[in-house]
């Protein structure tokens, strides 16, 4: 007896009834294709796209900074909204309700383009975001934090130092990466302007570096202003808009819900709770007599 298995439609038959319903054998290009959405999702692009975003606006403040003389006066309000800002985006929804995994993808996003502007050096946005997520409005939120948050923010505080110290940590970094024409790598205009600002307080402050040190970082500095020129005027509206005051940025983080919260859920009306301890008293629920003519306010003769 043959095992050959019978044909289940004619030559015809598949052309008659099959052919054009099927895709043709993938090609090479296709398959590589496939493996790379295996790997890569729609996040992945928009994160990828803000990354390059802030990494333009970044070279436009620069650019804009050399326009103005090397003053980093002006530039502190932009510095200020674009943090701000940022934190008003991470604490809401558009104009619907939030509620805490609103705040948990957002918190997810923005760690994400922390981390990959970090890994291309773009560091006015790393540290920008660092600010940001680690603001107190957000900190004082209760919600599940990624596993990979607390090792990133110990990568940003190693790299980078902290305000106490002026971020010297970063700015020493900056006298072996002088800049070049593609302008690779960008320094933190929030660092750099604790060294260029000649406001008392952060000369009280103090980044303990020498002369020697801070003339190397300014000219290195001054070098990529002039490279980055020709952005000038780039730069995103999260830095030309007003920033947002500690008032209402307080007040978002106040009004965000927990969706374990009982005031941010309804109960059933039927459910039967046990018992509370008072309520098992013998006397709970009956009528006493009154003993006092305080109590019922009624004359006794």
């Amino acid at each position: 007896m043959s095992r050959h298995r019978d044909r289940t439609l004619s030559d015809e038959g598949v052309k008659l009834y099959l052919e054009g319903m099927y895709p043709p054998p993938p090609t090479r290009k296709k398959l590589s294709q496939f493996l790379f959405s295996c790997f890569h999702s729609e996040w992945d692009d928009k994160v990828a796209s803000v990354v390059d975003a802030c990494r333009q606006s970044t070279k436009a403040l620069y650019g804009e900074l050399w326009e103005n003389d090397s003053d980093v006066n002006y530039l502190h309000d932009k510095l200020n909204s674009g943090i701000t800002n940022t934190v008003r985006i991470i604490l809401s929804n558009d104009d619907k309700k939030v509620k805490i995994k609103h705040i948990m993808h957002n918190y997810r996003f923005f760690l994400d383009v922390m981390r990959n502007a970090f890994e291309t050096n773009d560091h006015q946005t790393a540290m920008m975001m660092y600010i940001s997520l680690t603001h107190m409005t957000i900190n004082r939120l209760k919600f599940k934090r990624p596993k990979k948050s607390s090792r990133l923010f110990e990568q940003i505080k190693k790299s980078y130092g902290d305000m106490s110290s002026c971020y010297s940590k970063h700015l020493i970094g900056l006298i072996s990466r002088s800049p070049d024409t593609s302008c690779e790598y960008l320094p933190s205009l929030i660092a750099c302007s604790t060294l260029l600002d000649t406001k008392p307080a952060f000369k009280k402050l103090g980044h303990n570096l020498d002369p020697e040190t801070v003339k190397g970082i300014k000219e290195n500095l001054n070098l990529l202003m002039i490279l980055c020129y020709t952005f000038r005027g780039g730069s995103q509206k999260l830095y030309s808009m007003d920033g947002t005051s500690a008032a209402e940025l307080f007040e978002l983080s106040n009004q965000v819900r927990s969706g374990n919260s009982p005031r941010g859920r309804l109960f059933r009306t039927k459910k039967q709770y046990p018992n509370l301890e008072w309520q098992k008293n013998k006397i709970f629920g009956k009528e006493l007599e009154t003993t006092s003519a305080y109590v019922t306010n009624n004359r006794q003769d």
